[in-house]
């Protein structure tokens, strides 16, 4: 994959949020080379990935998850059950909050233009050859939406970088990565618990 502009801001973004998490909860860990070696291997990493096509709306998925593959790989005391609590206070940070906020608040996952792009998507993936790519199906709705993946670039990406214990924590990561955009996800299956699919239900939450 090219290192473009998306994987720049997450990188800038994400070792902020890092850099903050572990600066409250292992203060006498020496976090700042650290994020310059994360931000070097996540730069490396990207550019070792073979590329999906312009118009996959999967990308940033995949560009998101490589970048705490390189944290799992850097950072000294890393381990799937910190990785699932550091996920989980980034994700509700402030910061995030307020990028999805907008969102949110005008339902997007849920809007007839967001459903339509994801739909035609999937219709995409059933045919594509990309290497790295999604295989899923999509079923739009006005309050519930449902998609079953067959396949997934994230699971291939941690078994390209020998980092299949960290992959049921991008998994866990998309329970909240739903909340802050306003969504419940109710989930019985993933391909990292070595399941035929994953089957995600999304349930859009009233906001109060």
């Amino acid at each position: 994959m090219k290192y473009d502009i998306g994987c720049r801001i997450y990188s800038a973004i994400f070792s902020k949020l890092l850099k903050k998490y572990y600066k409250e909860n292992f203060p006498d860990i020496e976090i700042k080379g650290n994020i310059k070696n994360i931000k070097k291997e996540y730069k490396s990493m990207i550019l070792r990935t073979p590329s999906l096509s312009k118009d996959n709306l999967m990308a940033p998925n995949l560009k998101g998850a490589a970048y705490f593959f390189a944290v799992a790989k850097i950072m000294p005391n890393m381990n799937p059950q910190l990785m699932n609590k550091m996920l989980d206070e980034v994700m509700h940070s402030k910061f995030m909050v307020n990028l999805y906020k907008k969102a949110r608040a005008n339902g997007k996952l849920f809007s007839e233009e967001y459903q339509e792009r994801m739909y035609r998507d999937s219709l995409r993936s059933q045919n594509s050859n990309d290497e790295m790519d999604w295989r899923y199906t999509y079923k739009k709705g006005e309050k519930e939406v449902y998609f079953e993946m067959t396949k997934c670039g994230v699971c291939l990406l941690a078994r390209r970088e020998n980092l299949l214990e960290f992959l049921p924590c991008m998994c866990h990561m998309d329970y909240s990565k739903f909340e802050i955009q306003g969504a419940k996800l109710v989930r019985t299956k993933t391909l990292a618990n070595n399941n035929e699919c994953c089957d995600f239900h999304l349930i859009k939450m009233e906001e109060e």
